[in-house]
């Protein structure tokens, strides 16, 4: 049995129906994990990408830097770090500073990385940079160190005026810093070189926050606790207003590693023990929760214990496990759902465009499918009214009423009102077995295991096209009418084949599959720039482009060859 997925690519967000499709609501990605033989090196504490592309990875033996196919251990000069690097930071200039838990810093030069001299902290948690480019290295118990890259000296030292210990840094749009401490959050602005705390919240006086990231649109913090979930923090004056961003009780007692925005404004939260959260945001202020998505070891993660996430500039995503190396999600993701309990109830063998919904047809009735929200809204069981007949595929026509193809008893038509007739039936028994239908206006086109039916509601007329008017097979796996009188036809092949009821008829496309594969088409859809995309079983998916074909498989990333049925919705994503 096979299974429904969906892939982000270009806005290719596919869900392929792989055989018997499956929609999971336990969703799984396609996560590239990379599993590091050495233990130590296995935790990774923070991910960042310089100005060239390369990622470097802060380790539990060092700094490690990744160049798309091997890891490569970076040489600390000078003296060496005893400690572990915990904290990274790529400035706006494209370099990447690092704090180690001994308190040394250093910052990345071509390949490898220098120690900037005149740090004695100890725990460097946070790095941030100010509106003058200065990088500042928040450490744990001995206040602050500012280093100016343009003045190459040595770095400043700014004593904390918070006596708690300082775990994690941001600045407000004033030039405020609000960090997080052992016990909540305190305010603090500069008079001069002079750091001055301004407040405090009452609110988290007993929590440890050790994660801040602004959201811009907002105007709001998102706070990480150690075990308290997330909060939002608004600095209005000198007070600092705090409230809770979601009643998600699980979310609420997570641990919290690390928060980060995604290019999307999606908050993503990586988690001790939970995983990964990804909450998409809604409303003019982007204050509203409009989905979660959840990221753990049954998602495809190697562990639920995650410390830290990165976007790459190519927008894949990057998690560092405690102690199992670190993790890809690819820009172009696959997403699994599962609507009904047991296998019949998940055999999709259908997909419908309603609305902003999916209809997803099953062999006994049909659900009405969410996907911005990834949620079932509604199951018709059509078993009472159509008994033990096995349905095939469902289409809506124009006047709402739904076309149910049936596996040897043709069509029935199934009225708003919920009334069942029988559409279409022939005395040509393979006729009868239904494999799609589609409608132009008042043309319903019927592909059958015999031939092309083509039924003309404003005049009756039924006209068949078989091998003999020139097709390449009788068994028809789909149709898809191109909005001038035309239809596609999918069947087993090596080009294209168009049906024109005019005086054309069957004509064979120009753009032709080389090589001995079989090519057994059995989906068809096209997207706004007129691309056709045609799934295969066993050969994976092909657009063809005017005179031109491009074969994508699982060499590329498809979790399986065997594709059975594509729809390009109206925003342009093909599912």
């Amino acid at each position: 049995m096979g299974k429904l997925y969906g892939l982000n690519a270009r806005r290719i967000l596919s869900l392929l129906l792989l055989g018997y499709s499956i929609i999971s609501f336990s969703q799984t990605y396609q996560f590239r994990n990379y599993s590091i033989n050495d233990n130590d090196q296995g935790y990774v504490y923070t991910i960042n990408q310089d100005s060239k592309g390369f990622i470097w990875l802060g380790t539990g033996t060092g700094i490690v830097r990744y160049d798309g196919f091997r890891l490569q251990p970076v040489e600390l000069t000078d003296m060496p770090s005893r400690g572990l690097p915990l904290s990274s930071l790529t400035a706006k200039d494209g370099t990447i500073y690092f704090g180690f838990s001994d308190g040394k810093i250093f910052r990345q030069e071509e390949g490898t990385v220098v120690e900037i001299e005149g740090c004695d902290a100890f725990r460097i948690n946070g790095i941030i940079e100010d509106a003058d480019n200065r990088i500042i290295f928040v450490s744990q118990s001995k206040g602050l160190f500012r280093f100016d890259p343009g003045k190459q000296g040595k770095i400043e030292k700014i004593p904390s005026p918070i006596d708690e210990p300082l775990y994690c840094a941001a600045f407000t749009e004033k030039g405020e810093i609000l960090f997080g401490t052992q016990g909540g959050i305190s305010l603090a602005r500069f008079r001069g070189d002079v750091l001055e705390s301004v407040c405090e919240s009452p609110e988290l006086q007993f929590t440890k926050i050790q994660a801040v990231s602004y959201q811009e649109k907002s105007g709001r913090f998102i706070l990480g606790s150690e075990d308290d979930g997330i909060y939002a923090a608004v600095v209005s004056g000198d007070s600092v207003i705090v409230s809770r961003v979601t009643d998600d009780e699980a979310i609420n007692r997570t641990r919290v590693q690390s928060l980060f925005f995604d290019n999307n404004d999606n908050l993503w939260i990586s988690t001790f023990g939970d995983g990964a959260y990804k909450i998409m945001f809604s409303g003019d202020d982007n204050r509203s929760i409009s989905h979660v998505e959840t990221f753990n070891s049954n998602s495809g993660l190697l562990t639920n214990d995650i410390k830290t996430i990165l976007q790459d500039g190519e927008g894949n995503l990057w998690m560092g496990l405690f102690g199992e190396g670190f993790s890809i999600l690819g820009s172009d993701a696959y997403s699994f759902y599962k609507p009904g309990n047991g296998l019949n109830g998940n055999n999709i063998i259908s997909l419908e465009e309603v609305g902003s919904n999916l209809m997803a047809g099953t062999q006994s009735g049909y659900y009405i499918f969410d996907p911005v929200g990834g949620s079932v809204l509604s199951f018709t069981d059509l078993t009472k009214e159509i008994g033990t007949v096995k349905i095939n595929l469902f289409h809506q026509y124009k006047d709402g009423s739904l076309l149910i193809g049936t596996d040897g008893s043709g069509v029935y038509q199934r009225e708003k009102s919920g009334q069942i007739s029988r559409f279409y039936y022939s005395t040509n028994n393979l006729q009868n077995y239904i494999t799609d239908i589609k409608h132009e206006g008042d043309l319903v086109w019927i592909a059958t295991s015999g031939g092309v039916v083509l039924n003309n509601r404003s005049t009756g007329e039924i006209t068949v096209y078989t091998t003999f008017e020139g097709l390449p097979h009788n068994r028809i796996s789909q149709l898809y009418p191109d909005g001038s009188g035309k239809v596609y036809i999918a069947a087993e092949g090596n080009r294209l084949y168009t049906i024109d009821p005019g005086a054309a008829g069957v004509r064979a496309g120009k753009a032709l599959i080389y090589g001995g594969a079989r090519n057994n088409f059995q989906s068809i859809a096209v997207d706004s720039e007129g691309k056709i995309w045609v799934a295969a079983e066993g050969t994976g998916i092909y657009c063809f482009a005017g005179d031109s074909v491009r074969a994508i498989n699982s060499e590329q990333g498809l979790l399986s060859n065997f594709c059975y049925s594509l729809l390009c919705d109206s925003n342009d994503n093909i599912w």
